[in-house]
């Protein structure tokens, strides 16, 4: 409690009031100094990127952030539980039905755990694009799926997973290079 008070006095004899911004990832307020990160920094609650800049500016806020994600998680999510029921209807093959099912709930269920959690940008959509991509893989090669684009789809697993892992890399990098506040 001591220390609070402490902060406050010196603050005031600095003459530099606390400037406070909110966090666009978890809506948590951030007090600055003038003597905090400068630059690009991490919200130590979330991991959420922040910009350093003095002032709060304009734009999409954290339930907009909210907002979108959700979304479009859903929309992904929901979309591909559509072609997995249509492949049941038309092939009428239970196990890889099941199979695909699993990995499209894969695709809703890790974002939505991680976004629980924390808020980086890289590290959700690593938590999209790396089961989407192997969603993607199986279905170009499930049995009874007989069209002319399998070949693209392949291909779009494999960038998907590609880019998943570099979603996981920037989101390490910006974890052990960016401070967190």
């Amino acid at each position: 409690m001591g220390e609070g008070r402490k902060n406050v006095s010196v603050r005031l004899i600095e003459g530099k009031a606390p400037v406070m911004a909110s966090c666009r990832g978890c809506g948590r307020r951030i007090e600055s100094c003038g003597h905090g990160p400068a630059g690009n920094f991490l919200c130590s609650s979330c991991h959420h990127q922040q910009e350093a800049k003095g002032r709060e500016k304009g734009g999409l806020g954290h339930l907009g952030f909210k907002a979108l994600v959700l979304s479009g998680i859903l929309a992904v999510g929901f979309s591909g539980m559509s072609l997995c029921v249509l492949y049941l209807l038309g092939t009428g093959r239970a196990g890889w039905f099941a199979l695909l099912l699993t990995f499209e709930l894969l695709v809703l269920v890790c974002p939505l755990i991680v976004f629980r959690h924390l808020r980086h940008v890289a590290l959700l959509a690593a938590a999209l694009y790396c089961p989407l991509g192997v969603w993607c893989l199986l279905w170009s090669v499930a049995p009874g799926v007989k069209w002319e684009y399998s070949g693209a789809t392949r291909w779009g697993g494999i960038m998907f997973i590609a880019l998943g892992l570099l979603g996981l890399y920037i989101y390490l990098r910006d974890l052990k290079r960016l401070p967190r506040w």
